[in-house]
């Protein structure tokens, strides 16, 4: 199933190719796969699972600036922790980094605002997606 082109991911993640590449061009989006002129970009699954993210931060309004290096930060996560299926969250209200979340964890403890990714749920998207239409 993978590594899958750039036209499979981008469709995936509900991305226009133009502006992913000019995001890419201006910085924005730092983990996408190398490519070299007249090549295509080849995304593995971790790579998918970010851009899908990505894709999503953007629709609820964040950013390229920032929702590119949300996405490369569970990226990382991604390839140092192969199989992790849990939820990571990014805090709203300073610059830190991300966390991994538990069930059991203290909602009133810092940060109060978050996004929260279920890494999982966005696994399973992708898997769905590419077995249905690809």
């Amino acid at each position: 199933m993978f590594p899958v082109k750039t036209s499979i991911a981008l469709r995936v993640a509900g991305l226009d190719r133009i502006k992913f590449n000019l995001i890419v061009h201006s910085g924005f989006y730092e983990c996408a796969p190398e490519t070299t002129e007249g090549s295509a970009r080849l995304f593995e699954e971790n790579d998918v699972v970010a851009l899908v993210v990505f894709g999503d931060l953007l629709g609820v309004g964040i950013l390229p600036r920032f929702a590119g290096p949300m996405a490369c930060e569970l990226r990382e996560l991604l390839e140092a922790a192969p199989g992790f299926g849990g939820k990571y969250a990014f805090p709203l209200e300073n610059d830190g980094k991300g966390a991994i979340v538990s069930e059991g964890d203290d909602p009133t403890a810092p940060p109060r605002i978050s996004i929260t990714i279920d890494v999982k749920a966005v696994r399973e998207h992708v898997a769905r997606e590419i077995a249905e239409h690809f």
